[in-house]
């Protein structure tokens, strides 16, 4: 990664940067209740430091730190304290090629490869590779979710070192057809930036978008370069390593909460950092609009370019979290009731992180005198299971969690078997097509099926919104060569990257072949997965709508073992 030059570095520009907004502070008292609630919060969560600030498109109302920043020096956490913000990033990316969109050196709907040429990867399908900025910014190119090898590293490579690993890698679909969300595809983009404007995205970010937004300790640099930058902790209060990432462009900057609230700021200001215009209204409304509504499993998936898009009660919001581990991240903002939050904290416990970003989203309702109103349940009659639809949710299908098996239990009940944690839910069918999952009568899930082009995908609703859960498996014959790729295996060599995936094995189960693991990362630390064989050599990770799965493997040998490629890791057969 390059050094950072003097010239480019933003805290040699903080006597340059314009007075952006008056800060005109609501009242002390009109935020006491709410940072008595974080402050508990804070500690009885056990999160060692957060950082959070309110403003409207005219004002910073109110932002502070609770606990640290760096417990061992008893540094606190405050509002100007630096944290990395994960995915955050993609919006900072977003704005970089709304930018270049501005400037005419951009078309949303060019080929990728009319600013990329090298760009190249394998497909299964007949299309030519045609995906534009435009569907990358929306996670519908058709790029798997992350190369895994390499990305975590304490010396990341140039992440468009990808162009030219990803030429023997695979599209998991035609563009506008899957969602995946997609490190790889955003990292795709800062390759565009760099062609187009022939610097370094560090340079080029800090010139475009920190320099004249004001985000005055804002970097895409090394971490050893950032002054100010919290130390991470685990879930336990113990320090820890904070990850560094290849895909810079769409997890890589840091940033202070301070910071982000001038993003908020540009963004409900439609585009204005007084006393420049930063992006035209027109292109901020496209940002803000939503461009997956039209594809045929688009769903309620409501992206707009970097954003994601949705409704908090009755009201219209736009926000995007991430984190950077332990970090985690969260900016969201309310156009028309014109206020934003953003929450950074240095603790992995997103559960607390988010509970206390919405405390303080409806802390502004409130002060706004603005009601919440719920969403009116639906008008539907619970249907025996010997209906139609009953007969259709009968199946195994491949999922995020793992294999979701569904059956008939009795002539009112339907039953789910979730293989990866070996759970049963009781299910029950709606005339609406739908079934309502339950552990002890409490509602898990809640599910459709969408038909698309033969194949079967389950659909879940989520936050008012309905989207893609995973995908009826396909039974086939498994040729003897992966047959025997049964056992435990082990990573060639992780080639200096953080060492995450701890375990995995491959074993048959009723004619499946089942991949499992286990890893660090937090979110999701057992993971499963079904491989369907397409002939000797490649299977497809069965399913839709989450990491890995789309993907094709290819099986090959080693010194004799069976080797697999996963995520970009080479997986010997012990």
């Amino acid at each position: 990664m390059p050094h950072l030059p003097v010239k480019f570095h933003p805290i040699k520009y903080i006597s340059l940067v314009p007075l952006l907004f008056i800060a005109t502070t609501l009242p002390a008292q009109d935020f006491t209740s709410l940072s008595k609630y974080i402050a508990k919060q804070v500690k009885k969560k056990d999160i060692a430091g957060l950082s959070i600030a309110i403003v409207s498109k005219d004002s910073l109302l109110w932002e502070k730190g609770f606990g640290m920043a760096d417990k061992t020096n008893q540094i606190k956490a405050s509002a100007n304290t630096v944290y990395p913000i994960g995915s955050v990033s993609k919006i900072i990316t977003a704005s970089v090629v709304m930018r270049l969109v501005q400037e005419g050196k951009v078309d949303l709907d060019a080929p990728y490869t009319q600013y990329v040429p090298d760009f190249d990867m394998q497909k299964h399908f007949d299309d030519q590779i045609s995906f534009t900025p435009r569907d990358l910014l929306t996670h519908f190119a058709g790029i798997p979710r992350v190369r895994a090898l390499k990305n975590h590293t304490d010396h990341p490579e140039p992440f468009c070192g990808l162009i030219e690993e990803g030429k023997e890698e695979y599209l998991i679909a035609p563009p506008k057809t899957l969602y995946q969300y997609s490190d790889w595809g955003m990292a795709l983009l800062g390759c565009l930036i760099e062609n187009v404007s022939g610097i370094s995205y560090e340079e080029f970010v800090a010139k475009e978008v920190f320099l004249p937004i004001g985000m005055e300790t804002a970097t895409a640099y090394p971490y050893s370069q950032i002054p100010n930058l919290t130390k991470g902790y685990d879930k336990k209060g113990k320090e820890t390593k904070i990850f560094t990432t290849r895909t810079l462009p769409a997890d890589g900057i840091k940033a202070s909460v301070h910071d982000l609230s001038k993003l908020l700021q540009v963004y409900l200001n439609k585009g204005q950092a007084s006393p420049n215009r930063f992006l035209s209204e027109q292109l901020v409304k496209e940002m803000l609009t939503d461009q997956t509504k039209n594809f045929p499993l688009g769903l309620d998936h409501q992206h707009g370019l970097g954003w994601f898009l949705g409704k908090y009660y009755d009201y219209t919001t736009t926000y995007h979290f991430g984190d950077q581990l332990p970090c985690i991240a969260g900016i969201i903002f309310f156009p028309e009731q014109d206020f934003g939050v953003a929450i950074l904290s240095n603790t992995y416990k997103p559960d607390t992180g988010m509970k206390i970003l919405y405390k303080a989203v409806d802390h502004m309702l409130e002060l706004k005198s603005l009601e919440k109103k719920a969403a009116p349940k639906p008008d539907r009659k619970k249907i025996s299971t010997n209906a139609a639809i009953g007969k259709q949710f009968q199946g195994r299908f491949a999922t995020p969690i793992g294999v979701i098996e569904i059956k008939q239990k009795n002539h009112s009940k339907m039953k789910a078997h979730l293989w990866a944690e070996q759970k049963t839910l009781s299910g029950t069918l709606y005339n609406d097509s739908t079934i309502v999952l339950r552990k002890m009568g409490a509602k898990i899930l809640e599910l459709k099926i969408k038909p698309y082009h033969g194949e079967d995908y389950l659909i879940y609703h989520d936050f008012g919104k309905w989207k893609l859960a995973g995908k009826r498996i396909k039974e086939v014959d498994i040729p003897k060569e992966w047959k025997a790729t049964v056992g435990t295996y082990k990573v060639r060599d992780f080639e200096g990257a953080y060492e995450f995936l701890t375990s995995y094995k491959m074993y048959l189960k009723d004619g499946l072949l089942i991949g499992e693991g286990t890893t660090i990362y937090p979110t999701i630390p057992t993971f499963q997965i079904v491989l369907r064989p397409i002939n000797n050599q490649q299977a497809i990770v069965e399913g839709a709508g989450g990491d890995l799965l789309g993907e094709t493997v290819p099986l090959e040998s080693y010194q004799n073992k069976p080797m697999i490629r996963l995520a970009g890791f080479d997986l010997i057969k012990q």
